[in-house]
């Protein structure tokens, strides 16, 4: 987005048009406008990315914020944004960005500023806070790095952090090629703040990031089943005790209550106990058990008392019992199994009239869509296929899933 942008799409009229065309196809509105005298390109695009934020920015979308494209796709969702657990007096946010961890967090502050290096994003930025009814919330447009040389204040309770990772047009996983680099702040960021919270992206190895701050918490959150970020947090100040361990915060779904469970870091790893050969159930734990690579001390830690086992660390529990309502995850019950003999599969498939199903795997060696098409299965319908190896056999399990409260 740049600056002409800001001052078309902040004119009367054009922002009673976007009103008007809401729920249009931003392309079906592009090609109707063609006569017109504004620049179709950019109300259509406007359109386009508000329309996305019904959903993952309800707050941004019901104000009417300026959605700049490559901001939003960057951006956390309000409701990624609301299961982080800081709160305090004073909040800086380095990389302020589009805003919304900003806006989430500063709601749990009395004072809150974040600094956003790109001028036309910092324009926009306060523009929307200040549509959101965040006048309070300062921007100031800078580099971190600059930022905090010069600052001279007061502390701040937590200072959040969420590098840009992209150099180049490309993905980068280390912390020494994020923008800016975390490594090279810490001496600035232990001068002016007494917390600090790091928001990484979900694919970075937990191992690595331990092995960079041994003395952080590292936590997986996840929501609706999808792992959504990777955190690390540190205690700045020498006088505060330094957070421990593990942390899995899961939100099964949109509104439902949020699960925290602290483990031990790295997880201590009960030895695996051979699994039931006819289990009722078939269970997988929420994904940031996966993600963190804990799901044996997780489940042994939070749910002693189920009979089963995992067939594998990264594979299902299998179960004797059915999971409690709050289980976090997922539930099957188990219908019936069968050995992994493809013709004997198809055969067996054609007998049961199981034409569409959905397909589930873990520690299976073929993908879904590979199964799918070796398989000729429509996706859909009441019958889930779960493939797992199980005591070194390959075997597919009919499944129905069952739904568990919140």
């Amino acid at each position: 987005m740049t600056e002409e942008a800001i001052q078309i799409l902040t004119q009367r009229k054009i922002q009673a048009i976007i009103e008007a065309n809401l729920d249009r196809d931003p392309r079906d509105f592009a090609l109707s406008q063609k006569l017109n005298d504004f620049p179709t390109a950019i109300v259509s695009t406007q359109l386009k990315y508000l329309q996305k934020c019904r959903r993952k920015l309800p707050s941004f979308f019901a104000a009417r914020c300026l959605i700049p494209p490559l901001a939003y796709e960057q951006s956390s969702s309000e409701a990624t944004a609301g299961m982080k657990a800081l709160q305090g007096d004073r909040l800086l946010d380095l990389t302020a960005g589009l805003g919304v961890d900003l806006f989430t967090l500063s709601k749990r502050f009395r004072s809150a500023v974040g600094i956003e290096a790109d001028p036309v994003l910092a324009q926009v930025t306060r523009h929307n806070l200040a549509r959101l009814g965040a006048l309070e919330v300062g921007i100031v447009q800078a580099r971190a790095e600059d930022f905090l040389r010069s600052y001279e204040g007061p502390l701040f309770d937590w200072i959040y952090l969420d590098p840009a990772r992209r150099a180049g047009g490309q993905r980068v996983h280390a912390l020494e090629a994020m923008q800016p680099n975390p490594l090279e702040l810490m001496p600035d960021l232990r001068r002016v703040g007494r917390r600090l919270l790091i928001k990484l992206s979900p694919l970075l190895d937990l191992q690595a990031l331990h092995r960079h701050f041994p003395e952080a918490a590292l936590e997986v959150v996840s929501l609706g089943h999808e792992v959504k970020e990777v955190l690390v947090e540190l205690a700045l100040d020498p006088d505060l005790p330094a957070p421990q361990g593990l942390r899995l915060r899961m939100q099964p779904q949109g509104g439902s209550p949020v699960r925290v469970h602290l483990l031990p870091y790295p997880p201590t790893q009960p030895p695996l106990k051979a699994p039931p050969q006819q289990p009722r159930w078939l269970l997988e734990p929420d994904i940031a058990c996966y993600k963190a690579q804990c799901l044996p001390a997780f489940m042994a830690l939070v749910y002693p008392g189920l009979q089963g086992s995992l067939n594998d660390p990264m594979g299902y529990f299998l179960s004797l019992d059915s999971p409690p309502p709050a289980f976090a995850g997922r539930a099957f019950r188990v219908i019936d199994q069968q050995p992994f003999r493809p013709k004997a599969l198809k055969r067996w498939l054609k007998s049961e009239g199981i034409t569409r199903a959905h397909i589930l795997r873990r520690a299976f060696p073929q993908t879904a869509a590979e199964l799918r098409k070796r398989f000729q299965l429509a996706e859909g319908g009441d019958t889930y296929l779960v493939f797992t190896i199980v005591d070194g056999e390959a075997k597919v399990f009919r499944t129905q899933r069952e739904p568990l409260n919140p």
